[in-house]
């Protein structure tokens, strides 16, 4: 009803558009914003990137877009637009329960965190991969072992890892299994939360090189989840970068890369080691992410920011995105600033990109 790979495709057309999507926690008598007011959208057979610190809310957004969040957690506002290939978008967060599950691993597939233990330890790699089809839908008798074997094999793996236990393979080609299971019903759109975290290179490697060839063979849309954006640099199209519950910056990732534009996202660059050019000093950004039960009132990165000024301090930035789709959340690119904008830029040049310590002894 939903899935499928039939018919011509769109790839400027969007499959999956978060709007304002809010995801919070109650528990000691407070409420933790977890992700409160994040937008993003995703376009058919493409790559997004989901960039940030631990705690910014990425894996929590994720639940929120498949509706896995569980009490004491509740979605009180937003929508999750899923455009099918054919009829109109439906708004995830108003399906009845039942619609959800239907959609999922159809329309919406998910490659959770944790290969080594995301498996059931005592059943068959065959079993498991027939135990998600048919639960959703599909007959017995249509899943053959050359069926499952060609889906090992679209992945990288020997059919003949079928007869295995999880236990007898390797992290990455655990997460690799991961990664067949949801591509099994053809979705329009993975979301992968982390699938990397936890492995060598030469694992991280197979797995990245396993989602490339998803996105080629099935036409679906990515949405990878990730810390690392060295992980970012290799595989996606673009780059949403999220902070305390919220997506600050989105860009294609070559202009992220080149041209970062908010303070943070700019901050997180400058702690990545560099392959090229001589040895300079890394800067780490200096303190902590705040907790979802309080954020900082105005813009949220301002007690960490070297370009704060008092606005910052006391006005939330508004979202703006300019002729290319680069999207920046900050004060600093208001008509108003541009003299601030200018000294930003000036100091970034003269630092050498550098945001650390250096930085903070010239404010602007």
């Amino acid at each position: 009803m939903w899935g499928g790979v039939d018919g011509l495709t769109e790839p400027d057309k969007p499959v999956l558009e978060v709007e304002d999507l809010a995801v919070h926690y109650h528990g000691a008598g407070t409420t933790f914003r977890v992700v409160d007011g994040a937008s993003l959208r995703l376009r058919r057979e493409e790559i997004l990137g989901l960039a940030g610190e631990s705690g910014c809310g990425k894996s929590t957004m994720v639940e929120g877009i498949l509706r896995l969040v569980q009490a004491p957690g509740e979605i009180p506002s937003g929508r999750v637009l899923f455009h099918p290939r054919t009829g109109p978008a439906v708004d995830i967060l108003r399906l009845g329960a039942e619609e959800v599950r239907r959609l999922r691993w159809t329309a919406l597939a998910y490659v959770p965190q944790g290969s080594m233990n995301s498996l059931n330890p005592v059943a068959r790699i065959a079993d498991q991969l027939t135990d998600a089809m048919t639960a959703h839908g599909v007959p017995t008798d249509k899943i053959t072992l050359s069926r499952l074997g060609s889906l090992l094999a679209s992945v990288g793996l020997s059919p003949d890892l079928l007869s295995a236990y999880p236990h007898q393979l390797s992290g990455g080609m655990r997460q690799r299994v991961l990664i067949a299971n949801s591509l099994a019903l053809g979705p329009d759109v993975v979301i992968a939360d982390e699938p990397t975290t936890g492995l060598d290179v030469n694992a991280q490697r197979m797995v990245l090189e396993t989602l490339l060839r998803a996105r080629r063979e099935h036409h679906s849309a990515l949405l990878f989840v990730s810390h690392d954006l060295a992980v970012h640099a290799e595989l996606v199209d673009r780059v949403a970068v999220m902070y305390a519950g919220q997506v600050v910056e989105l860009g294609e990732v070559e202009e992220i890369f080149s041209t970062a534009l908010h303070p943070y996202t700019i901050g997180l660059l400058a702690s990545m080691p560099r392959m090229e050019g001589p040895r300079k000093r890394l800067f780490g950004i200096p303190g902590l992410a705040p907790s979802p039960a309080n954020w900082p009132v105005g813009c949220r990165f301002h007690p960490r920011c070297p370009f704060a000024f008092d606005r910052c301090r006391s006005e939330s930035p508004v979202s703006r995105e300019d002729a290319s789709g680069h999207l920046v959340a900050c004060h600093l690119y208001e008509p108003t600033e541009s003299k601030r904008l200018d000294a930003m830029r000036a100091r970034l040049t003269l630092d050498g990109g550098r945001f650390g310590t250096r930085l903070q002894d010239h404010p602007v």
